[in-house]
């Protein structure tokens, strides 16, 4: 299997800023980085993090496919995780109801947020950690 098949980040020689970074630094960016991610609620706060990643994405030089590449393995998962959020998250007011499926706006909500929180994790570890 080739490098660019893999799943698995790989440390990629460059001449950024994250590239001279000290592991620790790097480590504790990352930390940073996904405590802002998992606690952001709202449109106002997703749009600060993806800002966020942006600017440390432009900062690394990295290729996007290199960035990308182990979210593109990962979305039948999270058409999975969307799909089961969206069709039996039990919400007080469902579109509908039929058999065990009871599908919601909230879980509509709910399957897209946990998504874009994984994505934007594993983005932002790729960055940062290459």
């Amino acid at each position: 299997m080739s490098n660019q098949q893999s799943m698995m980040p790989t440390y990629h020689v460059g001449n950024s800023f994250f590239h001279h970074l000290d592991s620790r630094v790097k480590l504790a960016a990352l930390v940073l980085c996904i405590i802002i991610i998992l606690f952001s609620k709202s449109l106002i706060t997703y749009a600060l993090s993806v800002i966020l990643l942006l600017t440390i994405f432009l900062l690394s030089r990295l290729h996007i496919s290199e960035v990308l590449s182990p979210v593109l393995w990962c979305l039948p998962f999270f058409i999975v995780i969307f799909i089961m959020n969206f069709l039996f998250n039990h919400s007080p007011h469902p579109l509908f109801h039929w058999w065990i499926f009871t599908p919601s706006i909230y879980g509509l909500i709910h399957g897209a947020q946990i998504v874009m929180r994984v994505i934007l994790v594993m983005i932002v570890s790729n960055i940062i950690m290459m």
